[in-house]
């Protein structure tokens, strides 16, 4: 078992990147927010709640489910920006020592940073084509749209995890 309490505990100062991509997070945050509420009483009573793969409707819901993704997108902003205060209970694909522990909190609270971008993002593209397909305009983003959005967020992860197991 792993003690994490014996982990030093460093207050890791804000970099440019840092503050662009926590800007960049929070500007995506807020535009969720904005375009819910600047849509919201023109939407019909049901809207489409879930989309398959393919990008296709399979559920749908009230219209007040237009407010979920923006919901969701806040607590997961919220949450992802408290863990970043505290990188040294985060699990590590390496040893923390004092020699490296620097690096790797750096890169670990990054890949939260990156993260909290992509989701944002995610779901903003996930609640135009609510607000499109509600509306009766067709649906074109596709698989190949997802695919990349979701690479959006797995390539962040993959690259720290690699750099992480690099920099021992």
């Amino acid at each position: 078992m792993i003690d994490k309490s014996a982990r030093p505990k460093i207050k890791l100062e804000f970099t440019i990147t840092d503050k662009v991509v926590e800007l960049i997070s929070l500007i995506l945050l807020i535009l969720l927010w904005v375009i819910a509420l600047i849509n919201f009483s023109s939407l019909p009573s049901a809207i489409p709640s879930h989309f398959n793969f393919a990008g296709k409707i399979d559920s749908y819901g009230s219209r007040g489910t237009i407010f979920l993704l923006p919901a969701i997108g806040t607590a997961i902003y919220a949450v992802f920006t408290l863990l970043t205060f505290f990188p040294h209970i985060y699990n590590y694909p390496v040893k923390i020592t004092p020699e490296n522990a620097a690096a790797q909190y750096r890169l670990a609270v990054s890949l939260l940073r990156y993260l909290k971008a992509g989701i944002q993002t995610l779901f903003l593209v996930v609640l135009f084509m609510i607000i499109r397909t509600s509306f009766g305009e067709p649906n074109n983003l596709n698989l190949l749209v997802f695919a990349v959005l979701i690479l959006f967020i797995f390539a962040p992860l993959i690259f720290f995890i690699v750099k992480m197991s690099r920099l021992k």
